[in-house]
């Protein structure tokens, strides 16, 4: 007889709990679906915290994917200048996000916009400094925007470019974030720009001044002043200044053309040591060439901000004399070549040269050259053939009615002989450069003692004598 059990047949315990997931939670949960799942991706970083990655590096990120609920990308310039990037939702969007500061988009990594510096002609900071303050930075309008920085009448506009920007000598079109930054154009000058007491003392050295407002190009800085307490300092190109156009000739006005170049104060020692010794014929060891390192402190005067230091050498009447350019005259303009003086900077001891002599006389026959014999002050000179001609002059005199004029030095023997012999009144010796331009008063024959002996010499002369 078969027995039947009541126990119920076995299912499976995994088979009900799939059933479970499926039948009675699935369609209970009403945000499962796949649509409803995050997908924008967005560049995420604060320039704060991530420096130049968020900033110039973005290469460096990857975007990251947005909570659920956010669905645009945005980036901003927060109000201390730092760059903000990140997903926010639309409905969080405000009216506080304008365009240059803010923007919002919608598609995976679309809020990599890039960077430049903006800012007006009308806003001097925007030419005379390197606009590295945040407040200049602005939101372009792609990752692909170029920055812009030109010079418009003399002042600097930057921003983002446009399609339709075309640039010149004074305008640039660069790549990557905050490139139009710095002082532009980059040759412009620094000159230190103050008036009144504030210019009184000197700078500290290695100070470069402040970028010029305008920019012009082959600007100076200048300096200017009535004493040591009412100094003004500044670029040529300024409105206003001192030492505009034909004010520059006013003896006031210091100009010079290198970054920080007008920091003179208005009073100064010499700085420039000089070679000082004199010389003469009986003396000639200063027409030597001089050591350098010999050279001498010059702190007997002190120079007038418009003053330079110098050196120099001076030779007058066979007599030379070296030193202190201010200690001799008053000021370098009384150093002339003409004059025999010579003036140097720049190095200490740069008179040290050795003195080659330009002697000149004047050389010329009255026989060839009508203005020889009362006109001879009007013939220019002419350098004697030998070096030495400065130590033994220059002569002029009357053989046969016919006046001679000439480097003694390259005279022949014989009529050096005549002419030194000073109680012989037919031939004189001087010295001096071009000092044998006296009139003679009578043209007379030489003395029967050396006439007959000369005759011949001087047909002689024709042929060898150099000024003939």
């Amino acid at each position: 007889m078969y027995k039947y059990s009541l126990a119920m047949p076995t299912i499976p315990i995994n088979f009900c709990f799939i059933f479970y997931i499926f039948c009675a939670i699935i369609p209970n949960f009403p945000n499962s679906k796949a649509e409803d799942l995050p997908t924008l991706k967005c560049y995420k970083c604060n320039s704060e915290v991530d420096g130049l990655n968020c900033t110039t590096n973005l290469k460096h990120l990857q975007p990251i994917l947005c909570e659920k609920s956010y669905d645009k990308c945005y980036m901003k310039i927060g109000m201390g200048g730092d760059i903000l990037r990140g997903c926010v939702a639309a409905g969080a969007v405000t009216t506080r996000c304008q365009a240059s500061s803010c923007v919002v988009c919608d598609f995976e990594g679309c809020n990599d916009h890039n960077v430049c510096k903006s800012c007006s002609t009308s806003d001097a900071d925007c030419s005379k400094t390197d606009v590295s303050d945040k407040k200049f930075d602005e939101i372009c309008e792609s990752s692909q925007t170029e920055c812009l920085a030109k010079v418009t009448d003399g002042k600097v506009e930057r921003r983002c470019a446009q399609n339709t920007d075309h640039c010149n000598d004074t305008c640039t079109i660069c790549s990557g974030a905050l490139c139009n930054d710095g002082v532009f154009p980059k040759d412009r000058l620094s000159c230190f720009q103050c008036n009144g007491i504030d210019c009184k003392n000197p700078f500290e050295p290695f100070q470069a001044g402040s970028p010029c407002r305008n920019y012009i190009e082959d600007d100076k800085c200048y300096t200017y002043g009535d004493n040591d307490s009412n100094m003004q300092r500044g670029c040529v190109s300024d409105e206003l200044n001192p030492c505009a156009g034909d004010n520059q000739s006013t003896g006031k006005c210091l100009l010079c053309n290198s970054n920080g170049c007008n920091s003179r104060s208005y009073k100064r020692p010499q700085v420039l040591k000089c070679i000082q010794c004199e010389g003469s014929k009986e003396n000639t060891e200063c027409f030597n060439l001089q050591d350098p390192n010999l050279a001498a402190d010059c702190s007997k005067k002190e120079l007038v901000y418009t003053d330079e230091d110098a050196c120099y050498t001076h030779l007058k009447n066979n007599f030379v004399k070296r030193g202190c350019l201010y200690e001799h005259m008053t000021n370098e303009g009384e150093c002339k070549e003409e004059n025999g003086c010579e003036k140097c900077s720049g190095v200490d001891g740069c008179n040290h040269k050795e003195i080659t002599f330009k002697f000149t006389c004047v050389v010329c026959r009255s026989d060839t050259n009508t203005k020889c014999q009362n006109n001879a002050k009007n013939l220019k000179g002419t350098s004697c053939r030998t070096d030495a001609g400065w130590s033994k002059g220059c002569f002029y005199g009357i053989w046969n009615n016919v006046i001679i004029r000439g480097c003694y030095v390259d005279a022949h023997e014989q009529m050096q002989y005549v002419c030194s012999d000073k109680s012989n009144t037919q031939c004189h010796v001087c010295e001096g450069n071009d000092c044998n331009t006296s009139v003679l008063s009578n043209a007379s024959s030489l003395n029967a003692s050396t006439n007959l002996y000369l005759q011949h010499f001087l047909s002689l002369l024709i042929a060898k004598f150099y000024f003939i």
